[in-house]
This record gives structure tokens, sequence and C-alpha cells, in this order.
């Protein structure tokens, strides 16, 4: 006699039945809010200009590492838009500390991420998450503005 998995019941096809339903929810609840999200991205990157939130994000002092962090936060910044995009405010005048909160925020806290956390947590979970994450972003900001 075979030995059986730990877990495993004696119906395979229910499980396959059940995992394939699962899977096929997990995928239309995903693909719902993402789509959402990417919409979102769309609209502000086409209606958002760089050099008008590099105009806002020029100079040194907290306000500019504030509204950097404020600024990212809905941007959603992935590995490959995120560099050229930081490279080329920082090159129309964004201090580094403005550059630093914004990439943190926008990383952490994007409209595609924040969409699919409102998805899956309450509300005081995700005004902790969002609080946390402009918190954080604005900390490591201030600290790279004061080694600049």
């Amino acid at each position: 006699m075979p030995a059986r998995r730990c877990g495993a019941s004696g119906n395979s096809a229910e499980r396959r039945a059940a995992f394939r339903a699962t899977a096929q929810d997990n995928a239309l609840f995903l693909l719902k809010w993402l789509a959402l999200a990417y919409a979102i991205e769309a609209v502000m990157l086409e209606y958002i200009p760089a050099d008008a939130v590099a105009g806002v994000l020029g100079g040194g002092g907290i306000g500019t590492v504030i509204l950097g962090a404020l600024v990212g936060a809905p941007a959603y910044l992935n590995g490959f838009a995120a560099v050229p995009l930081v490279d080329a405010l920082l090159a129309q005048g964004m201090s580094q500390g403005a550059a630093m909160s914004f990439v943190i925020a926008g990383g952490v806290s994007c409209i595609p991420a924040a969409i699919a956390v409102w998805a899956l947590v309450k509300p005081r979970i995700f005004a902790a998450y969002l609080g946390l994450a402009v918190t954080g972003s604005i900390l490591a900001g201030l600290a790279r503005q004061a080694l600049a």
C-alpha cells in the first residue's frame, strides 16, 4: 500500500476541481483590481508631466521632501521606470531628499499596490499602511537630505 502524503485526501479529482475554481476566482479578482489600477496609472502618467513635478520639488528643505513623498505615493514606480524617471527629475532640479522620498513612497504605496491592499484589508489597516509608507519615505528623504 503506497504511503499517503500529509494532508492529501482520497479524491484528487475533487481537489483539482476545487483548486481550479479557486484559481479562477482569484485570477478574476486580481484582474479586476489591476485593470483599474493600471487605468488610473495611465491617466496619471498622461496628464501629470515630469517637469511640473520637478518644478514643485526643487530646492532644499523639509517641504520638498514631504511633497516628494506625497507626489510619489500614487506614482507607479516599477524597476524599469523608476531610475530614468528619478534621474530626469534630479536633472530638472529635484532635491536628493525629495527624490529619495518620491522613490520610496512610490514603490510602497503606488496606486496599483494601494488598490490591491485596499481590496484585502479593512480601512483602518489600509490607513496604517499608507501612513507608515509615507512617514517612512519622509524619514528616509530627510536622512538623505541631511547627508547630501
